[in-house]
């Protein structure tokens, strides 16, 4: 699992819609070259050109910080004091971005297939088609579709294309695809009121059912079912349904509070897909109530924020090495020769892991982690041991097949460098009582 943003991806999901990814990748290395450009003027004789310098790479915006120099690299005084500046200001830019639905911008008559495609370049979100691919006689993907969307969040925009196409959608797909599936029932439309956005969560009320104990009235209940989803270019680490904030009023302004309102309850996100159900359970309103007239609620997830690679090369491990990036730092603690391998121990530190790390949890050793060697080659481990969980620190031994020496190696350790914490709230309704 790798449920963080990687290579153009990442600029893909800071620098929202409206370019498509080839447009991107050309402009990277123009890109580099004027940051690295900039980087030297921070060090220049005059104190109004080195402002000016730190001014220009602000207004650049969070995409330059896969380009900056690594604090660890050998700076001078002045440009380590300003790229720490610098680093620290467009890192709360970009966990704040990071959040922020993505923005699909989209207009004339295109084939649904070129439709879809757009919404999957511009936003980073992936789109399973196959289902509709191997659809015949329909030839979904080919069908012309006119749509006008000017700065639309993906999900509103995906929930367009869909209704209008009469396609559905299947978010427990592999690899945290949307899968789309062709075609459902024109009279199956989600009514209004039963679905609420806010950033790049979706929240959807899928049924309710009323359930009336017979020799135990105090087992009375109103289940609402949620589908509880998020753009699949995250991966929450956690989710907790905060019980308190859950509130629900029926036709006749009635207040039906939640059951068990003190709970804590903490909800496993998908690892493959991109949604949970979630049964809130409400008390039972009268029988004369006909609907919810609204339901309130609100879910807070920690995600994985951008990541970014950590990278060692002197094996003088006398000293050990370390690398620090926004709220990581990362640990090459030791590497030595096992017969016909090599293992590679690190640690990693989050300053503010909130509850990201805890001993149930296991995201962190999912992480990807390889040696390239001095021919090019990229060597995955044959296995990993964990050898420290802390709060805010996790350590793991990995395994390596390597006989030669490892002069002209690299290990790679690519990891997200903050933990992100996220509140979703929502308002749905009316909603139909059975």
């Amino acid at each position: 699992m790798l449920g963080y943003l990687l290579g153009s991806i990442y600029l893909i999901a800071l620098s929202g819609a409206g370019e498509g990814i080839s447009a991107r990748l050309s402009q990277e290395q123009p890109l580099a070259d004027r940051i690295a450009e900039l980087v030297t003027q921070l060090d220049a004789p005059q104190l109004v050109d080195r402002q000016k310098a730190e001014k220009q790479l602000l207004e650049l915006g969070s995409p330059i910080l896969p380009h900056l120099p690594s604090l660890d690299d050998p700076l001078s005084p002045e440009v380590r004091t300003r790229l720490a500046r610098i680093r620290q200001t467009l890192e709360k830019v970009a966990a704040r971005q990071y959040l922020e639905a993505s923005s699909i911008t989209l207009s004339g008559t295109f084939s649904l297939g070129e439709v879809l495609t757009a919404l999957e370049k511009q936003s980073g979100n992936r789109l399973e088609l196959s289902a509709l691919a191997d659809a015949e006689p329909t030839k979904k993907l080919t069908q012309p579709l006119t749509v006008r969307f000017e700065k639309l969040p993906f999900w509103v925009a995906l929930d367009s294309v869909l209704k209008e196409s009469q396609l559905g959608r299947y978010l427990f797909g592999p690899e945290r695809a949307i899968v789309v599936l062709s075609p459902v029932d024109p009279g199956n439309e989600i009514p209004e009121g039963a679905v609420a956005y806010q950033g790049p969560f979706r929240v959807e009320a899928l049924r309710i059912e009323a359930r009336r104990g017979i020799a135990r009235p105090l087992a009375d209940e109103l289940i609402v079912q949620l589908q509880v989803a998020w753009e699949p270019r995250l991966a929450p680490v956690a989710m907790y349904w905060l019980v308190e904030r859950t509130q629900a009023w029926d036709d006749i302004s009635r207040r039906l509070a939640p059951l068990a309102p003190g709970a804590r309850v903490e909800l496993m996100p998908s690892r493959s897909g991109c949604a949970v159900e979630v049964p809130l359970k409400l008390e039972l309103p009268p029988r004369d109530s006909r609907s919810l007239s609204r339901l309130q609620g609100a879910f807070r997830f920690l995600i994985p924020g951008w990541a970014e690679k950590f990278r060692f090369s002197r094996w003088d491990l006398r000293l050990p090495q370390e690398r620090r990036v926004a709220d990581v730092l990362v640990r090459l603690e030791m590497a030595r020769r096992l017969q016909e391998e090599v293992e590679i121990e690190i640690s990693v530190r989050f300053q503010q892991p909130y509850e990201a790390l805890e001993s149930h949890r296991t995201w962190i050793f999912d992480n990807p982690a390889f040696l390239e060697t001095p021919d090019n080659n990229r060597l995955t481990p044959t296995g990993y041991e964990p050898t420290l969980q802390l709060p805010h620190q996790v350590g793991i031994r990995y395994r390596f097949p390597w006989k030669e020496p490892l002069d002209n190696c690299t290990f790679v350790y690519i990891t997200p460098v903050t933990i992100v914490p996220a509140e979703f709230s929502f308002t749905l309704g009316p909603l139909p009582l059975p």
